[in-house]
């Protein structure tokens, strides 16, 4: 069993706010590596 939670949008949960080359901004869970072509905002 992993420790990250159920659900990686969980209220309790942190985030980064993500951005790419074509200016898209995405949340993702803060335990989970950036994918390629993202960077932090």
């Amino acid at each position: 069993m992993s420790d990250a939670p159920a659900n990686p949008f969980d209220a309790e949960g942190q985030f980064l706010v993500l951005t790419n080359a074509e200016g898209q901004h995405s949340l993702w869970p803060l335990f989970a590596p950036v994918p390629a072509g993202w960077s932090t905002a």
